[in-house]
This record gives structure tokens, sequence and C-alpha cells, in this order.
């Protein structure tokens, strides 16, 4: 009796095993998307997508399978917003600068002048409502949206004149980005601001086209042969004092996900957004090094034209944010950050953010 009721547990069991294997079976569902980088292969921040590429279909064991497509494949750079919004991709890697016409409240994520440190947007998207708000302007049109990569502040102007001062400004053109806010202060300063894409930038500044341009971190800027056609590097980047980019994922696909695949995504997403982070910023390293070697001139702006770029934004926010509720929305949200990390952050001091030691209190390891 016994060995007959333990015949019937074994083979109970069994059954029971094989029905688990076939259901996990019947529910290992492929994925398969197309999504376009907005980025060029000459210019590193395509690290990024690829690297979110692989960490995805690595983690997904080879079930959520992503197709790259280069950029400008499928349409142009400019209507990547568009082609997601409407199923034509289901992403797009994006910087949200530059849907600023869309939505002038996309200024404040990884653009703003004088604003947020790298760890402070990575502080207020995680921590104080952030990435929420963000997603609720990608939201509107029906996206989800993921920060995917970020660098810390950006390198400046590179031009053939030394800028150190609101006078210098006066008659250059440039190449601006991040947006209506460091065009609009840009123009004040007494200089005009000009459009261009990241590629269309060193042909600008050979020919002339431009006097001056920014475009991104050190590492970013020199493989970009920016030292080949400037000589002169202004510090600090006040137009970008960080910088970070993205995913925007239409929603229909993004809601299609298994459950387990949207876990794989987060979760991806903020590897990248922190391997990124270090790949850049430790490669300025070498890539100031190479500027510096090279010849480039560094010249810093004065202080009374930090002042006034100070001014210029708090004017900007201020007149902007009662024309526009989803701009006060964000910009309330924005500056109450800086707000409440102040104290602490002035507590920290010296070490908190980083601070460069004096040459003498270096150890001698030689």
């Amino acid at each position: 009796m016994k060995k007959l009721l333990f015949s019937v547990l074994v083979i109970g069991m069994f059954i029971v095993s094989i029905s688990f294997l076939g259901f996990a079976e019947g529910n290992e569902e492929t994925v398969n998307w197309k999504i376009s980088t907005c980025w060029p292969p000459s210019i590193n921040l395509i690290d990024g997508d690829v690297h979110m590429c692989e960490i995805i279909e690595k983690m997904s064991g080879g079930r959520f399978n992503i197709e790259l497509l280069p950029n400008n494949s499928v349409v142009p750079t400019t209507e990547l917003f568009d082609a997601v919004r409407t199923g034509m991709l289901d992403a797009a890697s994006d910087y949200p600068g530059y849907w600023s016409g869309k939505e002038k409240a996309f200024e404040f994520f990884f653009s703003s002048p004088t604003g947020m440190s790298s760890n402070d947007m990575q502080l207020w998207l995680y921590q104080g409502g952030g990435l929420e708000l963000l997603r609720e302007i990608y939201g509107k049109y029906d996206m989800m949206y993921f920060p995917v990569g970020r660098s810390g502040m950006e390198s400046g102007l590179r031009s053939n004149k030394p800028l150190r001062n609101e006078k210098d400004f006066k008659g250059i053109k440039a190449r601006i980005g991040g947006g209506s806010l460091p065009n609009y202060i840009f123009k004040e300063l007494g200089g005009t601001p000009v459009t261009l894409a990241g590629g269309e930038i060193y042909t600008a500044l050979e020919r002339g086209t431009i006097d001056a341009a920014e475009f991104s971190g050190p590492s970013c800027d020199w493989k970009m042969g920016f030292n080949e056609i400037t000589k002169y590097w202004c510090l600090p980047g006040w137009h970008q004092t960080m910088w970070a980019g993205g995913w925007m994922i239409n929603m229909d696909s993004w809601n299609s996900l298994p459950e387990d695949f949207k876990e794989i995504f987060k979760i991806a997403a903020h590897e990248t957004n922190g391997w990124t982070y270090e790949k850049w910023e430790y490669e300025n390293i070498e890539a100031t090094d190479n500027f510096i070697k090279d010849g480039t001139i560094i010249t810093k702006l004065d202080d009374a034209t930090i002042t006034k770029i100070y001014k210029l934004v708090k004017e900007y926010v201020e007149e902007n944010a009662k024309k526009d509720p989803m701009f006060e929305k964000i910009a309330k949200s924005y500056y109450k950050y800086l707000k409440d990390f102040s104290t602490w952050r002035g507590m920290e001091d010296r070490w908190g953010f980083g601070e460069n030691m004096k040459s003498e209190y270096y150890p001698d390891l030689n």
C-alpha cells in the first residue's frame, strides 16, 4: 500500500513538473524592437545606446532583441519624437532639449544653464520626483521615458577668438545647444546663436560659417576633432552644467512588454546611466590633457559676466513660469531640490561634491 501511495505521489509530481515546464516554455515570449539612435558613430554619446541594447539582450537571455538603427536611417533626428509617438519606431534615443519647441519645460531636463550638476540631477530624478515629472511630459505624447546616459558639465565654447567677458561676445555667431534658454542668454550677451546638428559643427567652424561652438564634454569634443579648427576654449560650461539623454518609448510598445521585460528595461537603463557617467567622465581626463598638449588656450569668463548669466536665467524662468503651467510645475520642483539640498551642500563644502587638492598635499609616491 505504501509503495502504491509512493508511486502515485511520484507520478503526480512528475505530471505537475511536466505541466509547469510546458507552461514555462509556452510563456518564453520573445520581443523584437526597432529603435533609432540619434547619434552618429563619430559622437561617443552613441556608447550609451549600444551598451543599453547589449545589457537588455543579455539579461533577457536573447528573448528581447533590439535592432539599433543608425541615426537618420528612418527619419531625420529632428523627426524622431513623432516617429516614436506615432509608432513608426518602438523607441529612439534622444536629448529632451531637442523637443523644447513642443514643451518648453523639457529645458529643465539635462540642459538648464547655471543649474544642477550631474549628481544633483541623479538625486532629483530618482528621489526628488524629477523622473515622474519628465514622464508626465512624455506621457502627454503617448510615450514612456528612461534616462540612459549622463555626464558632467559640458566643455564650454570653442573658438578662434579669446572669450573672457561680455564684450567679447558682441557679434559672435556660435552654435549653442540646450534649447531656448541658452540661446536667449547668448543673445542677451550680444552674440548670435546658430542651430546646428552635432555632425555639422566641424565643417561650419572650418569654413567660418560660425565663430564658436559648444557640443559636449572634452572626450566627445576631442573625438570630433575640434582641436584642429579652434584655438581657444572658454570655461565654464554655463549653458549646460550637466548632460544626459535617454530613450523615449512608444506607449503601446511599452505596455505590450511582459512584466519581466519591463523590469529588465528599468534595471538596464539605470545601469547604463551609471556606466556612461563613469566612462565619459574618466575619458575626459585624457581628452583634457590632449587639448592642452595640442596648444589649446583656456580662458575663463569673468565674475561680472557669470553674474549677468545668473540674472538672465532668473528672469527667463520667472517670465515663462507665468505663461506655462507645466514649466512652472517643473521649475518649482527643480529649484525646491536645489534649495533643500543647499544646507547640506554647504556643510559638505570641500569634500562632498569634490575639490582640487593643493599640490603640496599630494603624497610623494615616486
